[in-house]
């Protein structure tokens, strides 16, 4: 099932779907993601309609919570779907995955949210998305006190940290180990 998510086959996987032998929204890989955490790390937008048109058949069209609470289904990181399609810019699956019941408050569990995400991915876009329509903020930090402008530096995503400095980012922000941006900057090269 997870190979044919991986390889986009989009035929096998709606078959898997319709096999009443299996329940494969039950289904886990090893680090307990689902089958839509495959699909939006694989950055798939047909996959991952294909998978929600199907849990909502296999659930109930009536059965709002039972589809929310896949579609916030963690990882044993404490990652989302939502974090994927933010780590990977993808506006469009982000859209689909809040329209369907994703939380964007969501943290993961080390405390960083769908900002932190799109910033150590470089994806500035989607952070202006989550800015304007979700009232997500900059200044967010995670449990080390690292803020997105930190994930950007340290992940060398120049696109973000040249957006997040625009917006007026503290660029003088301190980790609780007592490191600014810039110290990430110098940390990763």
């Amino acid at each position: 099932f997870f190979d044919a998510i991986k390889q986009k086959n989009l035929a096998e996987v709606k078959r898997c779907f319709h096999d009443r032998n299996q329940k494969v929204w039950q289904l886990r890989e090893e680090n307990n993601s689902t089958a839509l955490h495959r699909s939006v790390f694989m950055n798939s937008e047909p996959m991952t309609k294909l998978i929600i048109e199907e849990l909502k058949k296999r659930l109930g069209f009536d059965d709002k919570n039972g589809l929310e609470k896949f579609i916030n289904e963690r990882t044993n990181e404490g990652i989302t779907a939502l974090h994927y399609a933010a780590y990977n810019g993808n506006i469009q699956i982000a859209t689909l995955l809040i329209d369907n019941g994703a939380t964007v408050e969501l943290v993961s569990n080390r405390g960083k949210n769908v900002m932190h995400f799109a910033a150590e991915g470089n994806k500035p876009s989607i952070m202006v998305f989550f800015m304007a329509y979700h009232a997500q903020d900059v200044f967010c930090i995670d449990e080390y006190g690292s803020t997105p402008l930190h994930w950007a530096c340290y992940s060398g995503g120049e696109e973000s940290v040249l957006f997040l400095l625009n917006v007026k980012a503290n660029i003088d922000a301190k980790d609780k180990e007592g490191l600014t941006p810039l110290h990430l900057c110098a940390i990763s090269k």
